[in-house]
């Protein structure tokens, strides 16, 4: 074999080739069934660069978000949303009333934090109707501070949370 003919050859064999890199894009559209006790539950949470619906079918009732709450809501991760169900007190209530039943969808937002998470934000409903959306800034590796938003009204910072990253 001549030199540079084996030298050509040496060289393409030391080569290795290029890794593809396989990048996911971002959801554009989640819809997700979950079950319930009674019934299932179906959300639909649709959005790119700004989150632009939210609803929850639960039973017989149909609830969405205003869009007036999706602001300051920027890169959701619609890959993260999740529906939890719960029974809690929300408003005055009296003396042995009982616990309101809710859901509320979660996911994570925006970018990454300098503790690694991201900011999260859930959007509260019970009564039949969307009643108020919770957000959690990351303010250290386990600590949030939480804001909560009536429609109509402007965020309230209601205080700190600590939780493990998931």
């Amino acid at each position: 074999m001549k030199p540079t003919r084996f030298c050509i050859l040496l060289c393409a064999l030391m080569m290795t080739p290029a890794i593809a890199e396989d990048e996911p894009r971002p959801w554009g559209r989640v819809v997700f069934e979950v079950p319930g006790e009674d019934e299932n539950a179906v959300v639909n949470v649709e959005g790119t660069k700004d989150l632009a619906k939210v609803t929850v079918k639960w039973g017989k009732q149909q609830m969405e978000v205003p869009s007036a709450e999706f602001s300051e809501i920027n890169d959701p991760r619609l890959s993260t949303a999740e529906l939890l169900f719960g029974e809690g007190y929300y408003g005055k209530f009296k003396e042995g009333e009982e616990p309101v039943p809710h859901v509320l969808v979660e996911m994570e937002f925006g970018t990454r934090s300098e503790f690694g998470t991201f900011a999260s934000v859930k959007f509260l409903f019970h009564g039949g109707k969307y009643q108020e959306r919770i957000v959690l800034t990351p303010t250290g590796p386990n600590t949030w501070t939480e804001y909560r938003k009536s429609p109509g009204k402007s965020p309230v910072e209601t205080g700190t949370t600590t939780k493990l990253p998931r």
